[in-house]
């Protein structure tokens, strides 16, 4: 499916689909497309050479995609990067630097993103100030998978093994807990 949508107009559906196809099983199949899915998009490839990490493990694009962001760890392994890029021209316009390494992340608009780290921790940046802010979490909190984010960009919702967790994005408050008792979520 990946390689059908990096052919026809939807080339950063296929990326992020691809990437996440071999976050979940690292196989020949996944690594295929997510390398189809690199070369038929000279602006990804352009990001990743700019600004390497040494391991990139979410990518996100803002609602208009005029941005896109990547995150992962720093070259010590202990810390983690947020990188911005503008998707035009490839040119990086914020490095950001966090206590852990970024696992997952998603645009809540232009200037906000939300970012999951190794640890589990969600945290709101304001990308453009490097300013960030902590959200609630539950003490039951098991590993968060995934993170997406409202089209209207109001509720968050986290994957974790059988729960889905949603929070208000303004008041980073936690407003429900959904369980799917008979299988995973990711």
């Amino acid at each position: 499916r990946c390689r059908h949508l990096t052919a026809t107009t939807l080339p950063d559906l296929a990326f992020l689909l691809s990437l996440e196809a071999q976050r979940i099983a690292d196989t020949v199949e996944a690594r295929a497309s997510l390398l189809n899915a690199l070369q038929s998009n000279a602006h990804l490839v352009q990001f990743l050479q700019q600004a390497p990490m040494p391991s990139m493990y979410g990518a996100a694009f803002s609602p208009d995609s005029s941005l896109v962001a990547a995150g992962g760890s720093a070259a010590d392994g202990e810390k983690g990067l947020i990188r911005v890029w503008r998707s035009d021209d490839g040119a990086l316009l914020k490095t950001i630097t966090t206590t852990h390494p970024i696992v997952a992340l998603t645009f809540v608009d232009q200037e906000q993103l939300i970012a999951k780290d190794f640890v589990g921790a969600l945290t709101q940046w304001n990308w453009q100030a490097g300013e960030d802010t902590a959200f609630q979490s539950p003490a039951s909190l098991d590993p968060l998978n995934t993170v997406a984010v409202s089209s209207d960009g109001q509720k968050l919702a986290a994957s974790s093994f059988n729960v889905i967790y949603l929070w208000d994005v303004a008041s980073r408050e936690l407003i429900a807990e959904l369980t799917t008792p008979d299988a995973s979520v990711s």
